[in-house]
């Protein structure tokens, strides 16, 4: 079904020089996100902020897409940022990554990789963004920025990100609605259930046709 749907919206794309973008967010405040730490629960500071997950998701003009994910959390640095895919994922499809840290990593993470993953709900097949404990952005936040661009389409997934223990205390975040099935909905502006849009499964050969084609048509309005 999902892939029905791309190769639907990449027609409408072609056909009528529409281009697709979405914006989301999720925030600890209203119940939306979930984890660990005084990153979820307040530690009674004064300077003390829920955090929030915030994304953009745009199609470029060559039908490829951009995507923006931007985690605001509290005081703590964080040490990787996992966002779902789907398991033909790879590093090709991953264009100009854009993150605060050295290295990524695509694969199955979960709770049985030592202290990598802790409190994660369960394993999840994405890319593993290695921030590499990012200094604290200010004495009150930390604020990271991940970008990239890929030829999958966005649909509705998960995510988990964790810090390096400070002061005892371990701080690791994940959308409420992890544990359960993703949505079959289209993408949109806002959330469905607590997901998070993230890139889904490579074109099938005719949907590769048809973005051959929406280039072609490209070329020619530009011609014309």
């Amino acid at each position: 079904m999902k892939k029905a749907f791309i190769v639907a919206m990449v027609v409408v794309s072609i056909l009528s020089g529409q281009s697709f973008a979405y914006i989301g967010s999720l925030q600890v405040a209203d119940g939306e996100l979930n984890g660990t730490g005084f990153w979820i629960t307040d530690n009674s500071e004064p300077a003390w902020f829920p955090a929030e997950l915030s994304w953009s998701v745009t199609q470029n003009v060559n039908l490829t897409w951009h995507y923006e994910y931007n985690l605001n959390v509290y005081r703590a640095d964080v040490s990787h940022f996992v966002i779902e895919t789907s398991q033909t994922f790879g590093s090709a499809d991953l264009i100009n990554p854009d993150y605060p840290g050295a290295s990524y990593a695509i694969g199955t993470w979960d709770s049985s990789q030592g202290n990598s993953n802790p409190s994660i709900p369960g394993p999840v097949y994405g890319v593993k963004f290695n921030i590499g404990n990012a200094a604290v952005s200010e004495p009150q936040y930390t604020n990271i920025n991940v970008i990239f661009d890929s030829t999958r389409a966005p649909v509705w997934g998960d995510f988990y990100a964790k810090c390096g223990a400070v002061g005892g205390t371990q701080n690791t975040i994940w959308n409420e609605s992890f544990l359960t099935a993703d949505p079959l909905s289209g993408p949109a502006d806002g959330s469905v259930l607590n997901h998070i849009l993230v890139p889904d499964s490579i074109p099938e050969p005719a949907t590769m046709m048809l973005l051959g084609l929406g280039g072609f048509m490209l070329k020619r309005k530009r011609q014309a």
